[in-house]
């Protein structure tokens, strides 16, 4: 019985409010402790639960934690304080002897030595880890998702016919016609600038946005635009 102070590492965002409140549903549903209060207390998120199930056989005697939690730059300062059946014992008149078979009962033998406030602090440092790990793969997925977006998108001011016949709404002409205006443009700032050349409704441009990009086009010289027509430079 007493109080152990440790210092967890921690790398995760969770903050100190959702790691307490996580931690005081744990107790309660998975070992059936009462939440007498949790809130902040001195800069500290504080945690108090006790478990008076086994009080029906004797009246007045309970179970209490007290959990207070801070953080610092890279860690969590976990206080974990456990209220001293003994004195109860006491104040109730009652003699060990006569309480202990009832303690047992109650699994009074992990509470007292220590195992149970050893349990608490693993199940801070699963919590934590496990708010990493979520953290982590929900970046990657984040990552992985723009990078198969940015790949993916159709390039207005540069895409092949094939390509960009790709788009919903748009018939060959206009991409034709997209085509040889680009050039003269030098390219296409924006899909609201390409609509209005192209006469396009709001409701095609609403479906075209999310599938393409603007990259500055790429001006091929004289010689290169020749070839790619399959024809000759001519210099008189």
């Amino acid at each position: 019985m007493g109080v152990q102070v440790r210092t967890i590492k921690n790398s995760s965002s969770m903050t100190v409010e959702n790691l307490g409140n996580q931690l005081a549903d744990w107790l309660l549903q998975d070992h059936n402790f009462s939440v007498k209060r949790k809130g902040w207390q001195d800069n500290k998120y504080a945690v108090s639960v006790n478990k008076s199930s086994f009080l029906r056989q004797i009246s007045g005697l309970v179970f209490e934690y007290k959990i207070e939690l801070s953080k610092t730059d890279n860690s969590i300062v976990a206080t974990v304080e456990d209220g001293d059946i003994r004195k109860q014992l006491a104040a109730l008149g009652l003699a060990w002897f006569v309480a202990w078979p009832l303690l047992v009962t109650a699994g009074f033998g992990m509470y007292s030595s220590g195992e149970f406030r050893e349990e608490i602090f693993s199940k801070i440092e699963s919590m934590l880890n496990l708010n990493l790990q979520n953290t982590q793969d929900t970046d990657s997925e984040i990552s992985r998702s723009s990078s198969s977006q940015s790949t993916t998108l159709i390039d207005i001011n540069n895409g092949s016919e094939q390509e960009l016949s790709a788009l919903p709404g748009l018939t060959s002409l206009q991409i034709k016609q997209l085509i040889k205006s680009r050039e003269t443009r030098r390219g296409f700032k924006s899909i609201e600038e390409m609509g209005e050349m192209l006469g396009l409704k709001p409701h095609i441009l609403l479906q075209i946005r999310p599938l393409v990009k603007f990259s500055p086009i790429k001006i091929r010289s004289r010689l290169d635009s020749a070839h790619a027509g399959g024809g000759r430079v001519v210099d008189y």
